[in-house]
């Protein structure tokens, strides 16, 4: 009887162990597994350098976004850390809600074919981005995310037009946005997520540096982004009855 319970507390250990070290090397693993479906998503290469799980708490350190081949600015977006604060539990509910997520010192390249056309090399990754992402199931279509607050901080931005490559013009750094309340469903968590974070900041950063006739352009009913951009609408008081 004794040796049945030592083997059944060696199997208990060896099970304790083997599961850490699954869940070690998935840790471990996370930032390459991150970094490769972002860069499928994306279609361009995408390093993120490290990730920190705690029970309430995500850290993405070191994330790069690399742009287009084409582009002239070598990379399309850079950040520091990118912090979500939510309980680990809740990614396992269909309706996944998030405290905050930070984003600070965060690098945006934005790159226009001509000064007053609005395709550029973000138009070509969100289309790139919801190509890929519009695939998920009817299961997958019920989930939801709620996001209560999102902080950029520190976001400097470069802007350069195609026509006069050598041209960049680098905007004022926009020290702080905080946004409120922002919904989303449909897909996995990793895809809302990230729909809700480089939407949200492409848009408002549009706004403050005074480039909203070229979101006005993107948000054009014969334009193929309209539906991806549209949630973001109301963001913006212009009246489309006057164009």
């Amino acid at each position: 009887m004794i040796r049945i319970w030592k083997t059944i507390f060696v199997l208990f250990l060896l099970s304790l162990f083997a599961l850490g070290t699954i869940a070690w090397l998935y840790v471990k693993k996370a930032p390459d597994i991150l970094s490769d479906a972002l860069s499928r998503k994306l279609n361009v290469p995408v390093h993120v350098d490290k990730i920190d799980f705690s029970l309430n708490r995500i850290t993405i350190s070191g994330i790069t976004v690399e742009n287009l081949q084409t582009s002239i600015l070598p990379n399309a977006l850079t950040t520091h850390t990118l912090i979500i604060k939510a309980p680990l539990i809740n990614f396992l509910k269909d309706n996944l809600f998030v405290d905050e997520i930070s984003l600070d010192q965060i690098y945006l390249g934005l790159e226009f074919d001509e000064i007053t056309s609005p395709k550029g090399n973000w138009t070509r990754l969100l289309e790139n981005f919801y190509t890929r992402i519009d695939t998920y199931d009817k299961k997958e279509s019920a989930r939801t995310v709620s996001i209560a607050k999102l902080l950029l901080k520190n976001i400097q931005t470069d802007v350069v037009y195609k026509t006069k490559p050598k041209k960049i013009h680098t905007l004022p750094l926009i020290k702080e946005i905080l946004l409120t309340n922002i919904q989303s469903h449909g897909g996995l968590p990793l895809d809302q997520i990230a729909n809700s974070v480089l939407g949200q900041m492409l848009l408002t950063v549009f706004q403050k540096e005074n480039l909203k006739n070229m979101l006005k352009e993107l948000l054009n009913p014969a334009n193929t982004l309209k539906q991806l951009l549209s949630p973001f609408k109301g963001l913006f008081s212009w009246d489309e009855s006057s164009d």
